[in-house]
C-alpha cells in the first residue's frame, strides 16, 4: 500500500514502473520535479484544471480544437 506520510517517493516510482508505459513517463516525469509527493499531486491537478478549463473556454466562444 502506497502512503503519503513521510518520503514514499522511492515506493511510488517502483509502483508506477509497473504500470502502462506512456502513463510511467509521464507521472515519473512529475515525480522528479516535484521534491514532494505534495508538491506532485499539486502540479498534476494544475494541469488537470487547466485543460479543463481551455475545453469549456474553446467551446464558450466556439473554437475547435486550439484556435482560440
Amino acid at each position: 500500500m502506497i502512503t503519503t506520510q513521510g518520503n514514499d517517493d522511492g515506493q511510488l516510482k517502483q509502483y508506477i514502473q509497473r504500470g502502462d508505459p506512456q502513463l510511467k513517463e509521464v507521472l515519473l516525469g512529475f515525480l522528479d520535479s516535484a521534491s514532494s509527493l505534495c508538491d506532485m499531486m499539486s502540479t498534476i491537478m494544475a494541469a488537470v484544471l487547466n485543460e479543463i478549463m481551455s475545453i469549456q473556454a474553446n467551446e464558450a466562444c466556439g473554437a475547435e480544437g486550439a484556435t482560440r
